[in-house]
């Protein structure tokens, strides 16, 4: 465990809500004593990702991952055990001993640190520096901006808005003052380097005015976050127009920031998504920060980027539809077609909300929100099923004639052909023959084949990591005993070497022989070591209910029960336990058949 010790660990773990944990990263739904959702880890449409908060550990039926809330944050952030001990510490309010380290020990532990680590340290450096001068009297044209646009104190925090100054190197001589290597703020995008300055530079060197020059100049500055709000980047919007700048910039892609896998405001609309089911899509992050303050928090926006894939998964965690509210110009139109394909093939809901002024004219979503909001309010829920509109937009922009419908059908035909509800899929097929004015039978012959030069398209399968190891269940009576200790962990202190003698399953016996030398039944730490091949067996077995209220029964005795049947004969328990159904079912017949079983069994064990 490094430098933490183990009770700190346990302190952090039992302190720690590894159900809430894991809910700002995935949308979980409570099934009996256990929470499921989407796997994070691999591609996946009905959820097969299971947490349990009593027993503190999850568990994917898919692609076999598995562990603590420690493996999980450090899988989905990347960062190393440490880092991520030391985050759920300060959220839980442990405090961690700091021990006296030498400085070999300090520099050691920083080149340990990953890259991740140290350029979100660096990021969040960076925010302070440009929330600090935001305050200053440098930032005060850009603290004016922000009142005009409708910014409170509260969202300019939530956002981390600040200012980066004029003058192209108040961010190098700041840095430079906190010994931060060249090297690492060019990577994380935040200085560039002189072109005259390629050889004048030691290894680790602070960047100085002559060598570098500040990413961000004379713009109003917000982060640009993960879902957990961690800065792994940065916009700005430029305070006067330069015909040599764009309005708006945003970070250049680094190790921590990828454009397309973000989404803009989601660390601040993820709980508001996950409590209304819906998540409103807009293009400008300012569009975004207006609409929070306004109280439309579910907003979001893709990071500079057009709509991917990768959006639209992460949106899938959290949201049950998504309403786009894009331009209304031809070209945001032609960018709502594209977006709404990538929605149906996530099989996730999706409506469109037109921006039409009354007068014609361009409406900002912003714009809506400060002069309007019950107005804007209206067009989210007036707004039109993601399928109908795409058809609306094809037919209303066809030509009415023989080659015009052909070429629409032709046009909506994979669309069609994706949905894979057929009831869904039919009804749509009738909206489109109703606004092309053809004949359904016309547009059904059409999908049987493929458009021309085209071959038909199958249905996008489910790609999920194959196993190293093809699984295997465990017996029954196995799953049972597992179950139970699950639910009663001290009963492990009973799994004596004779009680292990009698599990004939070599696996679940080393796993439990395991538990029992550690004197500790923690389900979390046993999956991780358990046989590849049982895992999934052993999880379902972990997040079984069957034992959480016994009620007046002692676990001590329902343990011999378990262990006593481990001793029979191999088939009796089976047997026996058919049998006891046949009496409640008062099925006569079988009790005396199963009853001949019974009797036969234990005569062959004792010859």
């Amino acid at each position: 465990m490094g430098l933490i010790p183990e009770d700190k660990i346990a302190e952090i773990r039992d302190r720690t809500d590894i159900v809430q944990v894991i809910g700002e990263y995935v949308s979980l739904k409570r099934a009996g004593t256990s929470h499921k959702g989407l796997c994070p880890f691999h591609n996946e449409k009905s959820p097969s990702f299971n947490v349990n908060a009593q027993k503190q550990f999850f568990h994917c039926f898919g692609c076999g991952e598995s562990g603590d809330v420690f493996t999980f944050v450090g899988k989905v952030e990347g960062k190393s055990f440490i880092e991520v001990a030391r985050e759920l510490a300060r959220k839980a309010g442990v405090e961690l001993p700091e021990a006296e380290r030498s400085r070999e020990a300090v520099e050691k532990a920083r080149a340990e640190e990953t890259e991740r680590a140290r350029m979100i340290r660096l990021n969040d450096a960076a925010a302070h520096f440009y929330r600090t001068t935001l305050a200053s009297d440098a930032g005060a044209g850009a603290r004016e901006y922000l009142v005009k646009r409708g910014i409170g104190d509260k969202i300019s925090e939530t956002f981390q808005i600040g200012f980066a100054p004029a003058g192209f190197d108040a961010l190098v001589q700041h840095l430079a003052t906190k010994k931060v290597p060249h090297e690492l703020a060019e990577r994380a995008g935040l200085l560039k380097r002189r072109d005259s300055a390629s050889h004048n530079l030691a290894p680790g060197a602070p960047a100085t005015k002559s060598t570098h020059y500040d990413v961000f100049v004379d713009r109003v500055v917000y982060a640009l976050t993960s879902p957990m709000g961690e800065v792994i980047g940065f916009g700005g919007r430029i305070l006067e127009a330069k015909e040599d700048q764009p309005k708006y910039k945003n970070s250049p892609e680094t190790p921590v920031y990828k454009k397309g896998e973000n989404l803009f405001g989601l660390h601040a609309a993820k709980h508001a998504i996950r409590k209304s089911g819906r998540a409103l899509m807009v293009e400008g992050n300012f569009d975004v920060m207006t609409l929070h303050q306004c109280g439309v928090d579910y907003t979001v926006a893709p990071q500079g980027t057009a709509i991917t894939r990768e959006q639209v998964a992460l949106l899938q965690r959290f949201a049950k539809e998504v309403v786009l509210m894009l331009d209304a110009d031809p070209a945001g139109r032609a960018a709502t077609i594209k977006v709404i394909r990538l929605f149906i093939d996530a099989e996730l809901k999706c409506r469109v909300a037109q921006l039409r002024s009354r007068d014609g004219k361009k409406v900002d979503p912003d714009d809506l929100a400060r002069n309007d909001l019950p107005r804007l309010q209206k067009m989210i829920d007036d707004s039109v099923d993601g399928v109908e509109f795409l058809f609306e937009q094809v037919a209303s922009t066809s030509q009415p004639t023989v080659p015009g419908k052909v070429q629409a059908i032709e046009e909506c035909g994979p669309i069609l052909r994706s949905i894979r509800d057929p009831l869904a899929r039919d009804l749509y097929l009738g909206r489109l023959a109703q606004l092309l004015k053809v004949d359904e039978n016309l547009i059904r012959r059409t999908l049987r084949g493929a458009p021309q030069g085209q071959k038909p398209q199958a249905p996008p399968v489910e790609v999920v990591s194959a196993p190293l190891v093809e699984g295997r269940e465990i017996a029954p009576i196995f799953a049972k005993l597992l179950a139970l200790f699950a639910q009663h962990v001290t009963l492990i202190d009973r799994m004596t070497p004779t009680v292990l003698e009698g599990i004939s399953d070599v696996a679940v016996r080393a796993l439990l022989m395991e538990a029992a030398l550690r004197k500790a039944f923690a389900p979390q730490a046993l999956l991780e070591h358990c046989a590849p091949e049982i895992r999934d067996s052993v999880a379902r077995a972990f997040l079984s209910d069957e034992f959480s209220s016994l009620g007046d029964t002692r676990p001590e005795l329902i343990f011999d029960e378990i262990t006593r049947k481990m001793s029979l004969p191999e088939g009796l328990p089976a047997l026996e336990e058919d049998r006891k159904r046949a009496l409640v079912a008062k099925d006569m017949l079988r009790v005396r058949e199963l009853t001949a079983k019974i009797l036969l069994t234990r005569n062959k064990s004792q010859s």
